[in-house]
């Protein structure tokens, strides 16, 4: 009960809802765009399952970074919990469309690819959020380029002030 208070009081549950909805929104955007290719195109159905896995990955991707960029750290944890949730609600929406909760090995596979990519994106997401830096801040990083504001850019050398200048 305690961990759940302190992913509430912290922003994590903020931030794992907004990753999942995004990811879930772009998964129906991919998807619908996908089966518009299929029907309009000589694209054999066979492809279906690598492309749903392809989508469903990049979406995960995707909504496990922005979740990692909202919270700044624990992007690993976030990420796995929009995967989770991801994979979840799926689930539970295609077993009551196909009447029947079964467990396969693309099932499984699907599974995986969620949380190993959500994951991924949040470590990616929470990184990033860590590189924003502002004029004067000293760092120790090695050829990083951010954007501070319109077509400006802060390069960074090893134990340098960083410097601002215009593109």
């Amino acid at each position: 009960m305690n961990n759940i208070a302190k992913l509430n009081n912290n922003g994590n549950l903020y931030a794992i809802l907004k990753g999942f909805a995004i990811s879930i929104v772009l998964s129906l955007i991919c998807i619908f765009a996908y089966a518009l290719i299929l029907v309009n195109s000589s694209v054999k159905e066979s492809t279906i399952p690598y492309v749903l896995i392809t989508i469903t990955g990049i979406c995960i991707l995707i909504g496990s970074s922005i979740s990692g960029l909202k919270v700044k750290k624990n992007g690993m944890l976030n990420g796995i919990c929009v995967g989770i949730a991801y994979f979840l609600t799926i689930y539970v929406l295609s077993s009551i469309a196909l009447c029947g909760f079964g467990i396969n090995a693309s099932l499984l596979i699907m599974v995986a690819v969620g949380i190993f990519l959500g994951a991924i994106g949040g470590i990616i997401g929470a990184n990033v959020a860590k590189w924003k830096v502002r004029q004067g801040d000293v760092g120790i990083v090695f050829s990083r380029a951010t954007t501070v504001k319109d077509n400006s850019y802060v390069f960074l050398s090893s134990y340098s002030t960083v410097i601002e200048c215009e593109l």
